[in-house]
């Protein structure tokens, strides 16, 4: 990954989710730090693990290689809303590239997130010209959502102060998750 350009990596142990659920059983400290210390010569580690708020990991996923996955971007005044990429209009399930429209969320005047209307995207063919045009277009999104995206637009995205999470989720649950909801810790 580092000479693909990622500048950090996030090492995560699986953590089963219940017994229903356990496909494998949770590693072991001593495995862990094994790994840790073996990525560790390759590219710096970012993140405690033991630090990961509930909705970090494998479902949120920054796709900006400087920043950390564990740091959602978060709503501000100027730009309230989450821009989506979806083919189905349920899950985030589309290639950026691919999209010929891009869905907005954000919250309504009760403060709930929902859909609040569709934008079409750029034509292709028209290179970075065509990502500059969609950063214009979603001035007001904080975080752009889609299965993939190409380095090109992400660049200029990130550039323009929009940036973009790879993940192959929900929408609704993970529009829910970076206005602040979603699973929260059980206490014991």
């Amino acid at each position: 990954m580092a000479a693909l350009g990622a500048e950090s990596m996030t090492v995560v142990p699986y953590r089963p989710a219940g017994e229903e659920h356990a496909l494998l059983e949770a590693p072991e400290e001593e495995l862990m730090a094994t790994v840790r210390d073996r990525v560790a010569k390759h590219i710096e580690i970012k993140a405690d693990p033991e630090k990961l708020g509930p909705e970090t990991g494998p479902a949120l996923c920054a796709a900006d290689c400087g920043r950390t996955a564990t740091t959602l971007p978060k709503p501000s005044k100027e730009r309230p809303n989450v821009a989506v990429v979806s083919s189905n209009g349920m899950e985030v399930d589309l290639h950026l590239g691919h999209a010929i429209r891009v869905m907005i969320y954000g919250p309504r005047e009760d403060g709930l997130a929902c859909l609040l209307g569709t934008r079409p995207a750029p034509e292709p063919g028209k290179g970075s010209a065509r990502w500059e045009e969609l950063a214009d277009s979603l001035s007001d999104c904080f975080v752009l959502l889609a299965a993939s995206a190409g380095k090109s637009p992400m660049e200029v995205l990130s550039r323009r102060g929009i940036r973009v999470l790879i993940v192959e989720e929900n929408i609704e649950g993970t529009v829910d998750v970076l206005y602040g909801g979603g699973k929260k810790k059980k206490k014991a």
